[in-house]
């Protein structure tokens, strides 16, 4: 098996050919990835992971009980955390934290995947996950707030990926006008967005297990 290359010149994108969904993606705060790089195998654990997550996340909106049984909660018994932190890359808030996380691990996964192997794959983005699970729970202990999401395990890929491809390119729109950021430019904004995140602590997302 080859090495994965680091991106064809061939499949590079511009402004100039955006089309109507790209800039849908990117009105909604999205990113859209310019340079797709080679890959060498089918995707099949990143497309299991967006299955099952959806089909879990769908039955957690409705049946309370599966919620409560995957989600992650500072004041539950130790063994139910240490099963939890990593259960919870499979239900997520509402239907745009599930669909933006998806959408994040379909274009970082399948480059990331290709690099590392399957079993190395999986074991990033669980490794990932757990850690940013305790990582929450240990800095908002008295929080109360029921944590759940693949956020964690996703900005583990993300990580990967930019540090392996920073000169990969992204989209991404400011006052109405796209713009194009390399991938290292992309990680440092979504650092910084992390941070205010944070600060303000706004809405249900865990920052911190981002970071």
């Amino acid at each position: 098996m080859k090495k994965l290359d680091r991106f064809r010149t061939s499949s590079n994108r511009g402004l100039s050919d955006f089309t109507a969904f790209d800039y849908v993606l990117m009105f909604f705060g999205l990113p859209v990835e310019l340079d797709k790089g080679k890959i060498h195998r089918a995707p099949e654990v990143t497309w299991i992971l967006l299955i099952f997550s959806v089909l879990i996340s769908l039955m957690a909106f409705k049946y309370e009980f599966l919620r409560n049984l995957i989600s992650f909660k500072q004041s539950d018994f130790i063994l139910k955390k240490l099963f939890n932190c990593v259960t919870v890359f499979f239900v997520h808030a509402d239907i745009w934290h599930l669909l933006s996380n998806m959408y994040f691990l379909y274009v970082f996964g399948d480059n990331v995947e290709n690099e590392l192997g399957r079993k190395k794959y999986l074991a990033l983005i669980f490794c990932a996950t757990a850690v940013g699970t305790l990582s929450y729970g240990y800095f908002f202990s008295n929080s109360g707030r029921v944590l759940v999401g693949a956020s964690g395990g996703i900005m583990g890929v993300m990580t990967f990926y930019l540090l392996r491809f920073p000169s990969s390119r992204f989209a991404m729109l400011f006052l109405f006008y796209p713009f194009i950021v390399p991938g290292w430019a992309f990680m440092v904004l979504f650092f910084f967005k992390d941070i205010f995140g944070l600060v303000l602590q706004a809405n249900h997302m865990t920052h911190v297990s981002h970071m």
